[in-house]
């Protein structure tokens, strides 16, 4: 035995169906594939299940949330977007006057639940502003400006 308690066992490899709502938290893992208990007989094999965090998915429940970044001219005219999922990605619309912060609703692209069905993907918008304009691009920029009511310079 260990000094933790744990008797140290020969490594091999031991494939388990995980659910699609699986979440980080010690599980039972596999009858009978444990240690050999003082009666001879293995034990359970008793497995940590740790979700390992995402660079581009956010996890809320079943849901999950992805930032987008839209162009301000796509945000402005409307247009389309592809959406990273885990599945892939999706074409999603993006409607006229699309505000930064807004969330979209893509039904059914979110964690698989245990009892069948997905939860959704939140698609958060995130206006992309250009770093630089052209000459051509800021003068069309002051022209819509001149149509709206705040001064601009």
């Amino acid at each position: 035995m260990s000094r933790a308690g744990f008797t140290n066992l020969n490594m091999h490899s031991v494939r388990r169906h995980a659910p699609g709502d699986i979440r980080s938290r010690p599980s039972s893992g596999v009858p009978g594939r444990g240690s050999t208990g003082a009666n001879g007989r293995a034990g359970d094999l008793y497995v940590l299940i740790s979700e390992r965090p995402s660079d581009k998915f956010t996890r809320k429940g079943d849901d999950l949330e992805v930032e987008v970044q839209v162009p301000y001219t796509t945000a402005a005219l409307g247009g389309e977007m592809r959406v990273p999922t885990l599945r892939g990605s999706v074409t999603m619309k993006i409607p006229e006057c699309t505000q930064s912060g807004q969330a979209f609703r893509l039904a059914g692209q979110g964690i698989t639940k245990l009892g069948g069905g997905r939860g959704n993907l939140m698609a958060k918008i995130r206006v992309a502003v250009p770093k630089k304009l052209t000459d051509k691009q800021r003068e069309l920029l002051r022209q819509m400006a001149a149509t709206e009511e705040e001064v601009v310079a």
